[in-house]
């Protein structure tokens, strides 16, 4: 995936039962692995918020990384990337990044097209 301009974060959703602060520390865990614009967009979105210690499996071609933060399994990436980890998505995925804990999504990104 290719961007010509930088790659702005228009709105977060929190959809999962987990705590906003913990899913975005998550997320920018998962996210300093990837020199990706998307997920360097992630990493940046809130300096208040500590960045959690987390492990890196693996980085997918089409912008998904996975990893596991306090034993739990996260996955940050497109609605592709999510299909083929078997994550349910609901509603429109149009321009949006999804992080998912457990299989289960927490937080939806919503990017700039």
């Amino acid at each position: 995936m290719f961007f010509e301009k930088e790659v702005k974060i228009l709105m977060v959703d929190f959809v999962g039962l987990e705590k906003t602060v913990k899913v975005m520390s998550y997320a920018k865990g998962l996210a300093k692995f990837s020199n990706n614009p998307i997920a360097k967009a992630i990493y940046n979105l809130d300096p208040r918020i500590e960045t959690a210690k987390v492990e890196k499996e693996k980085e997918f071609k089409d912008f998904g990384i996975t990893g596991t933060a306090e034993g739990n399994k996260i996955l940050l990436g497109n609605e592709k990337i999510m299909k083929e980890n078997n994550i349910k998505l609901n509603g429109d995925t149009a321009h949006k990044i999804f992080f998912a804990i457990n299989d289960q999504v927490q937080a939806v990104f919503r990017l700039n097209d």
